[in-house]
């Protein structure tokens, strides 16, 4: 673990791997542990960074000031987000500001937090539409705080995007599935960031065959 200071402090991060950078995104009640077991699947092609913040409560506006603070520090300036739960919201807001180049979101947050979901910034379809970035959304089936409609309602109003339900899931899908998740988000971001042919993944031994996915959805305008 590794510690960089920005405006409100010291901030301990993760950094590992060589490539285009993927930024690791965790939410409320976990920290960098969450990714512990997805981070083996991204290192053989990108380099990973992954703030571990402290969990003082919903600030996803604060979050993203302090993640772009780190990449000023560590000189990124061309990435692809990865986010959980909050981590997600704060993803969203990373890349309406233009700053991600894809994104993976994970049981992420509320499109419409006005609508009694759980609280958070104005992420309203207008606003998610603004967002160009390939975008690929995971969803545990059975998340007991943000349901699967919350989903459906992200991906409808994420004009490139495509949605992944996975059965027997909860809410915190990188711990109770990383090798599912893993393989998943690794061969996303190897065709919609990297853009790199499948043959050229045989050659790392990531995946054992390949995983079936509609990669790319483009959705005309509403």
């Amino acid at each position: 673990m590794r510690r960089a200071r920005i405006s409100v402090g010291e901030l301990d991060y993760l950094d590992e791997g060589e490539g285009p950078p993927v930024v690791l995104l965790h939410g409320l009640g976990s920290s960098s542990e969450l990714w512990r077991h997805v981070v083996p699947f991204l290192i053989a092609r990108t380099r990973v960074v992954v703030p571990d913040f402290p969990d003082v409560g919903w600030n996803a506006a604060a979050r993203a000031r302090n993640t772009g603070e780190l990449l000023d520090t560590l000189e990124i300036n061309r990435f692809a987000a990865v986010g959980h739960g909050l981590g997600g919201v704060v993803a969203q807001l990373i890349a309406i500001g233009g700053g991600a180049e894809c994104l993976v979101l994970i049981d992420a947050g509320p499109v419409d937090p006005g609508r009694g979901s759980a609280p958070g910034p104005d992420l309203d379809p207008s606003m998610l539409r603004q967002i160009e970035a390939p975008t690929l959304i995971v969803w545990g089936e059975d998340d007991p705080y943000l349901q699967v409609g919350v989903a459906e309602g992200l991906a409808d109003a994420l004009p490139h995007s495509s949605l992944v339900l996975l059965p027997g899931c909860s809410h915190f899908v990188p711990q109770e599935a990383p090798d599912t998740l893993g393989p998943l988000v690794a061969e996303f971001l190897r065709v919609r960031y990297l853009g790199l042919p499948h043959d050229h993944d045989q050659a790392h031994g990531q995946v054992d065959g390949p995983v079936p996915i509609e990669l790319h959805r483009t959705r005309g305008p509403a």
